[in-house]
């Protein structure tokens, strides 16, 4: 049996006869007419092929099938009600999804932080959080696969972004090293030196590589790449080399000395930023974050207490 014609018009008076067990009753709270009531039900009978209610005189009670199908129709009222309930606070900016990236250095430091600060506040908002490269964040933020991402400025045509703090580019050697004393370290110096680098690709080291090309340099002694910024710290701990690292990274060395890295004679780095696609009509939910990344990331971010000059925009 098809039935094209039940609306939810038509379920709602349904309902509500079925919970007075009168017209009279249940027109007046639906703020009908009795007779108009009484013809949409009667109508929406006729359209499903049986009689939801039994009428003797003035008396009225629901058949078998009315009781069967009154469980039914609250259910899909209440559907519709939390449906049009969710709609609203959508529309409000109060509720959604945020899907979040950000690259491995930034979910060390600041990013738990951030979830922390925004959940307090934005509880009925679903995070979804991914940790990827930065050029994979970028190209999911394109695509719109992700709302906003975290990681080293970047601009397209199609991405918008903040800047949240700068990160410097920092050589790490252990105390007695003979680099230990310098005030600043040149990228022309690392072509020689025993280096420890961020696997190629991420952050520092493709800052490191831009540079290098941009003067012909060449890297002639790289020892050790990782993923991991706490490898490399590591390694430098134990003598291997220099790690060439962002200032963000943690370091629980008390024997650990940190060296500017220059390019000709100005600190080299990069920012650390907040994304998101321009085409986007930002929700209340997602500006918040937003917002509360600055205010988060101007306040203190990883790597102050070097006391680094900013870097130039």
């Amino acid at each position: 049996m098809q039935i094209n014609n039940v609306s939810l018009s038509a379920l709602r008076a349904f309902c509500e006869v079925a919970q007075c067990l009168s017209f009279t009753v249940a027109a007046r709270r639906l703020f009908r007419s009795q007779p108009a009531l009484s013809r949409q039900v009667a109508d929406m009978e006729r359209e499903l092929g049986l009689l939801l209610f039994v009428r003797q005189g003035r008396a009225l009670s629901l058949t078998p099938a009315g009781h069967d199908l009154l469980g039914r129709a609250r259910a899909i009222l209440g559907d519709i009600d939390a449906f049009a309930d969710r709609a609203r606070a959508m529309a409000s900016g109060s509720v959604g999804v945020l899907r979040v990236g950000a690259t491995p250095m930034l979910f060390d430091n600041i990013m738990p932080r951030l979830l922390h600060e925004y959940g307090r506040k934005w509880n009925r908002v679903a995070l979804k959080v991914v940790e990827e490269k930065s050029s994979n964040v970028i190209a999911q933020v394109e695509s719109r696969e992700l709302d906003v991402a975290l990681t080293r400025y970047v601009t397209t045509d199609e991405i918008a972004a903040e800047r949240l703090f700068p990160m410097h580019l920092v050589a790490i050697v252990r105390r007695g090293h003979a680099l230990a004393r310098r005030r600043v370290l040149e990228v022309s110096e690392l072509q020689e030196i025993p280096l420890l680098l961020m696997a190629q690709g991420i952050g520092s080291r493709v800052l490191i590589d831009q540079t290098c090309r941009l003067d012909g340099y060449r890297l002639r002694d790289i020892r050790f790449e990782s993923h991991s910024y706490g490898s490399l710290v590591a390694m430098a701990m134990a003598g291997y080399g220099v790690a060439v690292v962002s200032s963000v990274v943690s370091l629980q060395h008390e024997d650990a000395r940190v060296i500017p890295v220059a390019h000709r004679g100005a600190r080299l780095g990069t920012w650390a930023a907040i994304h998101w696609h321009r085409r986007t009509e930002l929700p209340a939910y997602m500006q918040e974050f937003i917002n509360i990344a600055l205010r988060l990331s101007h306040s203190d971010y990883p790597g102050r207490h070097y006391g680094f000059p900013d870097l130039p925009d």
